[in-house]
């Protein structure tokens, strides 16, 4: 099954190619829109669909584990012009699944399963959806090829019969790699209604979700009748950047927060774009100013801009984290290509090692304490020595819950973002939240400070 298509396009000033090649769910894209070096990106948005979302496992109904797709794919749908109507969870049971499909499908355009897709017995959307949509579901040779060759590279095993299953997909029907795990996912256009299947493990979701799916969406699913801008903000409280953006006035947007980011939606007619693109920039520069903005061409997430930033810049990066015991580090390094700014982290929970590792100086612990903007300072310094960066952020706080000896409130953090050149931006945050939001935030904040300093360079 190979596709090919080449589009031209001409959008806000750029001229670019986008090549398409779809084999089995290998879709690569070339092209690039760039606009201003503020911090916003626009693309071609469409106009909403209703959409609903099934997900499938015995496991989420009896409450053995949560149900984490569904809380991604509301996200990532919402903005890029979905309107998720129903999420529905059933349980690995053939009638009821048939059931859910037939109240989605009379309920919404678009539908997206996640889950069922194993080798197991227990794994039956396969068998549910050829039913529901009368699709002969065939055998791939180049599937069952592939997952043979993941069972003989990764587990060094030979494949169980029972996998031969999941090389079974719809006849007609678009195929998605799977790149992390074995299932394959699909897609099913009939009768003017659309079927994604995707599988219920989370990370082979996302993987299939942004190499495939989402691209899917953007240039099949919807009509080019709308078009949004995206901005991304740090530092600002949902509440108060809906305020600013309604004193300025009149705009179609919506807000998403998280963690002490948010992202901004707006929403233009086609023929109004151009308008109201030269409206949020005068927003932006009038009541933003101030803030951490990032660009990003499609809807990237964090670690991927500030990766984007440091090699725009060719500058490295690394950490000393305390309180956040090396989440930062693995918020930045979850993305490919983080080796080409990040040099490397060090955790120092214990006062010892912030000594023996770090070089923090034994009279800045005995004096301010380990949890200080001092000691915070001490541990930025030394991090650009150990690993030659030419900047550096350090954490310390204390998550609770309880506190250390310092006796600081619980949510007291110190984040201090340094350069080579001895610039530097320090913090004192109070977050509040259980141990895994406070963590996370701090790591947030932290990039908002390293941006800021940055900038001001």
């Amino acid at each position: 099954m190979l596709i090919r298509k080449s589009i031209s396009f001409h959008q806000a000033g750029t001229v670019g190619k986008v090549e398409e090649k779809l084999h089995f769910g290998i879709y690569r894209r070339q092209g690039v829109i760039l606009y201003s070096a503020l911090v916003l990106s626009f693309k071609i948005s469409k106009l909403a669909m209703k959409c609903s979302l099934i997900t499938i496992g015995t496991e989420i109904t009896k409450g053995f584990i949560l149900d984490l797709n569904s809380n991604f794919l509301s996200r990532q749908l919402r903005m890029t012009g979905i309107d998720v109507r129903f999420v529905i969870s059933v349980g690995d049971n053939k009638s009821e699944v048939i059931n859910a499909l037939r109240f989605a499908f009379e309920n919404s355009d678009f539908v997206i399963t996640t889950g069922g897709l194993g080798p197991t017995v227990d794994d039956v959307t396969r068998e549910c959806v050829s039913e529901f949509f009368g699709v002969e579901f065939v055998l791939s040779e180049h599937i069952l090829h592939k997952i043979e060759e993941k069972f003989t590279k990764y587990s060094m095993t030979k494949m169980p019969k029972t996998n031969i299953k999941q090389a079974y997909v719809p006849r007609g029907g678009i195929v998605m790699e799977n790149t992390v795990g074995s299932a394959p996912g699909y897609i099913i256009e009939k009768n003017g209604k659309i079927l994604a299947s995707l599988p219920g493990v989370p990370q082979e979701m996302k993987a299939m979700f942004n190499n495939f799916l989402r691209d899917y969406i953007l240039r099949n699913v919807l009509k080019e009748n709308r078009k949004e801008v995206f901005v991304k903000i740090f530092g600002i409280p949902e509440s108060k950047v809906d305020e600013m953006i309604s004193e300025y006035g009149e705009f179609d947007y919506n807000t998403i927060a998280d963690y002490g980011v948010v992202d901004i939606i707006f929403h233009f007619d086609s023929k109004e774009f151009e308008e109201g693109k030269e409206k949020v920039l005068r927003l932006l520069n009038d009541k933003f100013r101030e803030a951490v903005f990032f660009i990003s061409e499609e809807l990237e997430d964090i670690p991927s801009i500030v990766r984007k930033e440091f090699v725009r810049l060719g500058k490295t990066l690394s950490t000393a984290e305390s309180m956040t015991g090396g989440y930062l580090s693995q918020m930045l390094t979850s993305v490919p290509g983080a080796t080409e700014y990040f040099l490397g982290g060090v955790i120092t929970y214990s006062d010892s090692t912030k000594i023996s590792l770090l070089g923090v100086s034994e009279e800045t612990i005995s004096k301010y304490f380990a949890t200080s903007l001092e000691t915070t300072f001490e541990m930025a310094k030394n991090s650009l020595r150990v690993f030659g960066s030419n900047v550096s952020i350090a954490i310390t706080g204390i998550a609770g819950p309880s506190t250390d000896s310092s006796k600081k409130e619980v949510g007291t953090a110190y984040v201090v973002a340094m350069s080579e050149n001895g610039k530097y931006l320090g913090k004192e945050l109070k977050l509040f939240g259980n141990r895994d939001k406070i963590r996370s935030s701090a790591s947030i904040k932290a990039i908002e400070l390293v941006m800021k300093l940055l900038r001001a360079e």
